[in-house]
């Protein structure tokens, strides 16, 4: 007779996900959507979904604040023609190191806007700690 016994799995291991908010509903500039903490991540991938409709600003674009920044959305996918509710805006992919206290911003362009967008990610932590919020 055989013994179950559960392997058990880092955190670092581990596969993560976060919803970052982004009010869209404020003057032009750029603004925090979550900061990493507790160590670096390694974000692996993002989905931008809007759930409020945008109107009146130019454009948004998302974006980390590293030292070679990485842009996770274009202003011109962010354009408030595309920002319509329930719609993806973008699938991001490419896998990015954040530094603890690196931050994914978001820059709003334009004329004070409206709408909200849920930005999903993936990451691993590369600290049991790590986390972004």
């Amino acid at each position: 007779m055989s013994t179950y016994a559960p392997i058990l799995v880092a955190d670092t291991e581990k596969t993560k996900a976060a919803t970052l908010t982004l009010n869209l509903a404020q003057a032009a500039a750029t603004y925090d959507a979550g900061t990493v903490s507790g160590g670096a991540i390694m974000l692996l991938d993002a989905v931008a979904y809007v759930s409020v409709v945008g109107a009146t600003f130019t454009s948004v674009s998302i974006q980390t604040n590293t030292t070679t920044a990485v842009e996770l959305m274009s202003a011109a996918e962010g354009a408030v023609a595309n920002v319509t509710a329930s719609k993806n805006l973008k699938v991001f992919t490419t896998r990015t190191m954040i530094p603890s206290g690196g931050k994914i911003q978001y820059t709003i362009s334009g004329a004070t806007g409206t709408g909200t967008i849920l930005l999903q990610i993936r990451y691993q932590p590369m600290a049991a700690s790590a986390t972004i919020a």
